[in-house]
C-alpha cells in the first residue's frame, strides 16, 4: 500500500510539471503574440499613393517614400518626381514626360513632369530670336511625344531699277472729230525703283517678294481727259481739309484742297484708272462733237451697256413713225418723231418733225422742234420748239456749229 502511494505521488508531480510547463509555453506565447500585435498597430499608418489616373492604399510602418512606393510595387524613373503630402499621408507621383527639340541642326530630348513649350527651349538650352519660328506657341503645355521645332527666320533686302516702255493709250473725247486722233502728250520711258525682300529659313532662301516699289517718270501719249475730277473721302476728312484750305485763303479743291496737301503728306492719295470712255463737255463745240461720237456703235455700247441700263423720264408717246419717202442713217431718232424727209448722222430727241423733201444732216435736234418742208440744215444745234420754216437752209463749217434758241423761228 506504501508503495503504491510513493507511485502515484511521483506519477502526480511528473504530470504537474509537465502540465506546468506546457502551460506556462501557452501563456507566454499568448503574450509575445500580443505584444507583436499591439507593436505593429501602434508603428503601421496608411498612405494614399497617386499614379496618374491608378490610386492605391498601401498599410505600411516605413516612413521613406520611396520605400513605401517600392513596397507597394510602383517603379520609378530617374526623371520622374515624388511629392508627399504629410498631413493627409498622400504620395504624389508625377510621370516625366519626352519632349523633343529640334534647333540649329541639333536634336535635344527634354525630360520634364509640367511646364510649358517656352520651359522645354530653356531646359534644352534654345534661345528664341524676335524672327524665329517656334511650331507650337511658347505657352503650350508640354506632352509625351511632343517636336518642337524651331525655325531661325532672317531677312536680306535689296534693290534693282527697272526701266518701264511707255504704252500709247488712245480715249474718246467731244474735242475732235470722229476718226481724228491727236497726240497729245509725247511718251517717255519711266523707271521704277524696286526693294525686294529674301525670306532665309535655316539658311536657305524659302520666299522672295517685292515689299515697296516706287515708279518715277511714267508717261505715255493720250488724249484728253487726263482726269475724270471724282472724289471718293470720308466727310470728316473732307471737312477738314476745306476749313483748313479756306482759313488759308485757298479756294482751288484740285490745286489747293488736293495738290496742297499731297505735298505736306497730310493726304495719301489712290487713283484709279478708269479705262472705259470719257469725256469732257465744258463748250458748244464739245458738246456737238459728243454728240457725233455717240453715232458710233463702240462708243454707245460704251455708255450704254446691257448689263447698266441707262433710265430717263418716262413719256407715253407713240414710236418714231416714217412714211413712204422717210430715210435715216446712222442716226439717233426719239419716240414720237415724224420722219418724212431726210435724216443724216443726227440725234433727235423726242416728238421732232422732219417734214417731206427736208434733209437733216450732222445735226443735234430737240425736243419738239420742226424742220418744215424743203428744209435743209447741216452742223447745226437746234434747241426745244425751235423751227426752220419751209426751203429754209441752215450750213455750217464742223468747227463752228450754229446754235437755235428755244421757240426760235427761222
Amino acid at each position: 500500500m506504501e508503495q503504491f502511494k510513493n507511485t502515484m505521488k511521483n506519477v502526480w508531480h511528473k504530470v504537474h510539471y509537465v502540465v506546468t510547463r506546457r502551460v506556462f509555453a501557452g501563456v507566454l506565447m499568448c503574450a509575445v503574440t500580443l505584444s507583436l500585435a499591439f507593436g505593429i498597430s501602434v508603428n503601421s499608418h496608411v498612405v494614399t499613393v497617386n499614379d496618374g489616373d491608378d490610386s492605391r492604399v498601401v498599410v505600411t510602418m516605413r516612413d521613406d517614400p520611396y520605400q513605401v512606393l517600392s513596397d507597394a510595387g510602383v517603379s520609378l524613373d530617374v526623371h520622374d518626381a515624388v511629392s508627399v503630402n504629410a498631413d493627409d499621408a498622400v504620395i504624389e507621383v508625377d510621370r516625366a514626360v519626352v519632349v523633343e527639340v529640334q534647333a540649329d541642326g541639333l536634336s535635344t530630348l527634354v525630360h520634364m513632369t509640367e511646364g510649358t513649350v517656352a520651359d522645354a527651349l530653356e531646359k534644352a538650352d534654345v534661345t528664341v530670336g524676335e524672327l524665329d519660328r517656334v511650331s507650337y506657341k511658347q505657352k503650350t503645355p508640354i506632352e509625351e511625344g511632343m517636336l518642337i521645332q524651331v525655325d531661325r527666320v532672317a531677312y536680306e533686302e535689296y534693290t534693282v531699277k527697272e526701266t518701264i516702255p511707255y504704252e500709247t493709250k488712245y480715249r474718246y473725247t467731244a474735242v475732235l472729230q470722229p476718226g481724228v486722233t491727236k497726240l497729245d502728250k509725247e511718251g517717255a520711258n519711266g523707271q521704277r525703283t524696286l526693294t525686294y525682300r529674301k525670306v532665309i529659313v535655316n539658311g536657305e532662301v524659302t520666299e522672295t517678294k517685292v515689299i515697296k516699289a516706287m515708279e518715277v517718270g511714267e508717261s505715255h501719249p493720250t488724249c484728253a481727259c487726263p482726269s475724270l475730277k471724282i472724289y471718293v473721302a470720308e466727310r470728316e476728312t473732307l471737312l477738314h481739309l476745306v476749313e483748313r484750305s479756306s482759313a488759308n485763303g485757298y479756294h482751288h479743291f484740285g490745286r489747293d484742297l488736293i495738290q496742297r496737301n499731297i505735298k505736306d503728306g497730310t493726304l495719301k492719295i489712290c487713283g484709279y484708272e478708269y479705262k472705259g470712255y470719257c469725256c469732257q463737255i465744258d463748250s458748244i463745240q464739245a458738246y456737238f462733237n459728243f454728240n457725233q461720237t455717240v453715232m458710233t456703235e463702240k462708243v454707245r455700247k460704251a455708255l450704254f451697256p446691257a448689263e447698266y441700263p441707262v433710265y430717263t423720264k418716262v413719256r407715253d408717246d407713240m414710236p418714231a413713225r416714217y412714211n413712204n419717202e422717210g430715210k435715216a442713217s446712222n442716226s439717233l431718232i426719239g419716240n414720237g418723231c415724224i420722219i418724212e424727209g431726210t435724216v443724216i448722222n443726227s440725234v433727235l430727241f423726242r416728238g421732232v418733225k422732219v417734214a417731206k423733201g427736208a434733209v437733216v444732216k450732222n445735226s443735234i435736234i430737240m425736243q419738239d422742234a420742226q424742220i418744215q418742208e424743203g428744209a435743209e440744215i447741216d452742223h447745226c444745234i437746234l434747241d426745244k420748239q425751235s423751227v426752220i420754216r419751209r426751203n429754209g437752209r441752215l450750213i455750217a463749217p464742223a468747227a463752228y456749229p450754229i446754235v437755235i434758241a428755244k421757240n426760235v423761228v427761222i
